[in-house]
């Protein structure tokens, strides 16, 4: 009986005894591993000061440098994106002000002044078209060449409107052209 007792003791020891070593084991390999989607699931939300600590040579310590890389790439990403958002919206800003100068003058001028598309449509005409030719900007804007123009001026603008065609067509720099 106390053989029995003995034994069945020390197996008991023993079993709790490789219990704790493997839960220590376990803890020593998943708490790393825990650290990293930690830090993972907090770059998801936005915050990219993320920093895992290296704290092995192993295949967690591998996976916490890439991850620290990754961040730091992802970092310099988005910091060149931002820079880029901030050039955009300067541009934007000042494409608008330029746009806003060159309506005034456009809407106030004595002379028709007008943009035209490549199809010969037109997508802007000054409100002093109405003073001069007696139609609406909007009744303007749907007129054929032929109904705006005489017919040897028509000639000469679909004449001047395909030669831009070829420029765009080729590459070329059109800038602003006179009809």
């Amino acid at each position: 009986n106390k053989l029995i007792y003995t034994v069945v003791s020390i197996v008991l020891v023993a079993t709790i005894v490789v219990i704790f070593l493997a839960m220590l084991l376990a803890r020593r390999i998943v708490h790393p591993i825990q650290i990293v989607a930690k830090a993972a699931r907090l770059v998801a939300a936005g915050d990219l000061k993320q920093h895992v600590a290296v704290i092995s040579k192993d295949e967690v310590g591998t996976m916490a440098s890439a991850f620290n890389y990754m961040v730091a790439e992802l970092r310099q990403l988005v910091d060149k994106l931002n820079g880029e958002i901030e050039e955009r919206k300067r541009v934007e800003e000042i494409v608008r002000q330029s746009e806003e100068r060159y309506r005034l003058l456009a809407d106030n001028a004595t002379d028709v002044i007008w943009i035209m598309d490549l199809s010969g449509r037109f997508t802007y005409i000054s409100p002093s078209v109405e003073r001069l030719r007696g139609y609406t900007v909007e009744e303007a804007l749907e007129q054929t060449i032929d109904q705006r123009l005489t017919p040897y001026s028509a000639a000469i603008a679909l004449r001047k409107l395909k030669k831009v065609r070829n420029m765009v067509a080729t590459g070329q720099t059109i800038g602003s052209q006179r009809f």
